[in-house]
């Protein structure tokens, strides 16, 4: 990988949590750094960029970040190895923590005090203002990038950058391909339309010439990725119309997460399934069977819906592999609620 502007070369290390959203975003932002003079690296030792891409979904996220913060910060005084010492005079030559990701915008109170040696917070969808970035810290600038509402918005930010170029870190044969961000759901318990929004989507077109772009490259599989694949629309391209047109670019495999069941219906499933690229695994996250437990979930369908949509999969194609996920000890939930979704 070459250099950026004036022949800097610098090293980039980066640490991902949580979901493949979160990693599909470090993918962009790596191949971003790349254009600026970044190569990676799996020392963080050696790195001059320290990258986190944090997850927020749970509290156990939080300490996980945490964690991860304080074992990169150590690096951040740590003497260079033998043959990587910069000099400290040059601009730009500090090592810079970034935090990516969920949590910046979603825990925004208090971060410059509880993360102190973080040097910029950057909210999901915003690894696109990693050059202008890196630009301040070759002129000198850019010290604390601080955890207030100018810093956390991702207005006028292209939340898909560079998706199209991105560099994979996954094993060569395998991609996601993320098609939107953020949800329009307001399941009770869910945080993610809060943390990432309003659901944005991606132009077909993009989508069609990444996928072909990782076809070339030896992708054999890619993942379908969106927080409600079933509720994408662009124009006039509904979500199994998007997948006609994936499957054209000759990928091998397909997979789909997630597929919300309100909105998917069997018909949905038979055209999904006229490709033989379509792999006959779906992820249906259920929640609950309950239809009081999923009225108080705000999950927007009931438990006969259910039974006719997984019904119908298991009856017309039998070898398929449903995925779930279901919530046990949901506030007000009763033995015999229990029990019906046992």
């Amino acid at each position: 990988m070459k250099g950026g502007q004036e022949g800097f070369v610098g090293k980039a290390y980066i640490s991902t949590m949580g979901c493949p959203k979160n990693l599909v975003d470090s993918e962009a932002a790596a191949a971003i750094l790349g254009e600026t003079g970044y190569v990676l690296t799996d020392e963080p030792s050696e790195a001059d960029l320290l990258l986190v891409g944090a997850c927020s979904f749970l509290q156990s996220s939080w300490r996980e970040t945490v964690e991860e913060v304080e074992r990169l910060a150590r690096f951040k005084s740590a003497k260079r190895p033998k043959g990587a010492k910069r000099d400290d005079k040059e601009p730009g030559s500090r090592r810079r923590l970034v935090l990516m990701g969920c949590l910046p915008r979603h825990r925004k109170e208090n971060l410059e005090t509880e993360l102190a040696d973080v040097d910029h917070f950057l909210p999901t969808g915003a690894h696109e203002t990693l050059a202008g970035l890196v630009e301040q810290w070759r002129g000198g600038r850019g010290g604390h990038g601080g955890a207030d509402e100018t810093a956390l918005s991702t207005a006028g930010v292209d939340r898909f950058a560079a998706f199209e170029k991105r560099t994979l870190l996954t094993p060569p044969h395998t991609a996601y391909v993320k098609i939107a961000e953020g949800c329009n759901r307001h399941c009770s318990f869910c945080a993610i339309p809060a943390i990432r929004g309003r659901q944005i989507t991606r132009p077909v077109s993009s989508i069609v010439r990444e996928v072909e772009g990782l076809v070339e490259r030896g992708v054999k599989e890619i993942t379908v990725l969106s927080q409600d694949i079933v509720s994408y629309k662009n124009g006039g391209t509904n979500f199994v119309d998007l997948v006609d047109e994936i499957s054209r670019t000759g990928v091998d495999w397909i997979r789909l997460f997630y597929l919300h069941p309100v909105g998917l219906t069997l018909e949905d499933v038979r055209r999904l399934f006229e490709h033989l690229s379509v792999v006959r695994y779906l992820e249906l996250p259920i929640q609950h069977v309950s239809n009081r437990i999923l009225d108080r979930m705000r999950r927007s369908h009931d438990r006969n819906h259910l039974e006719r949509l997984i019904g119908g999969i298991r009856a017309e194609f039998p070898e398929t592999v449903v995925r779930s996920e279901v919530i046990v000890g949901f506030p007000g939930e009763t033995e015999d609620e229990f029990e019906e979704l046992l």
